[in-house]
């Protein structure tokens, strides 16, 4: 990537240059080939938007890949760790059931729903 490009040069030519090195750049942070590339790919038309205001296009393009892997490390990071308190939260819930039907007696809970049954049919029933 030493090599430099001048300024007009066109989106092909600093693509082909710098996108296979980027993306193993990338890879080394993500570990996913296709978000390495998306990942590339976005900081290649981020250049390509600023090209006007960017001096050195190899320093701007590996500052912009370093930065987005590094935003979508933490965006990665933050959906695990809710990933984890949902699984946390349902498991919860999942063993206070459990332990809820373990302390229940099935002959109390068959007593108590054929009492409220008797006690509509009465309820119904003419004085």
């Amino acid at each position: 990537m030493r090599e430099s490009i001048c300024n007009g040069a066109t989106f092909e030519e600093v693509y082909t240059k710098y996108h296979p090195y980027l993306v193993r750049i990338a890879m080394r942070y993500v570990q996913s080939r296709m978000d390495a590339e998306d990942l590339v790919t976005d900081c290649m038309l981020a250049y390509w938007q600023n090209r006007s205001q960017v001096e050195n296009i190899p320093a701007y393009l590996l500052t912009s890949v370093r930065r987005r892997c590094l935003n979508w490390l933490e965006c990665r990071r933050q959906h695990m760790q809710v990933h984890a308190n949902l699984q946390s939260a349902e498991y919860r819930l999942l063993w206070h059931n459990i332990a809820s039907l373990e302390a229940t007696e099935p002959h109390a809970l068959l007593l108590s729903e054929v009492s409220a049954l008797i006690r509509e049919a009465l309820d119904r029933m003419p004085e």
